[in-house]
């Protein structure tokens, strides 16, 4: 795991991924309706699985610029900075709420 600071606002925090993450990001289950907004097809969406649910966050945990995002001591989502271009001092920002309740789409 890359060892990143967690960053820690007034409703927020991002910080590292944790083991426990799994279970929260299980219990949140697919929903359609955030897969139709992450560009997917909630028709061919695959069930979310404890193996494919651990594989994420340990690619979440190897990305060097990726946190989970944390409100009110619950999980909420990933947010990550891709692409990022050191010389030009910018990068793609990519959030993912998982949580219907705390995303718009419920």
């Amino acid at each position: 795991m890359i060892d990143l600071p967690n960053l820690v606002g007034p409703s927020v925090t991002l910080r590292q991924p944790r083991p426990e993450d799994v279970l929260d990001r299980l219990v949140l289950r697919q929903v359609p309706e955030i897969v139709r907004m992450f560009g997917g097809d909630p028709i061919a969406m695959r069930p979310l699985t404890e193996a494919a649910t651990r594989k994420w966050l340990d690619r979440l945990g190897e990305h060097p610029h990726a946190w989970v995002i944390e409100h009110e001591g619950k999980f909420l989502g990933e947010i990550r900075l891709d692409a990022v271009d050191d010389h030009d001092r910018r990068a793609r920002l990519a959030i993912g709420l998982y949580d219907p309740a705390n995303s718009g789409s419920a």
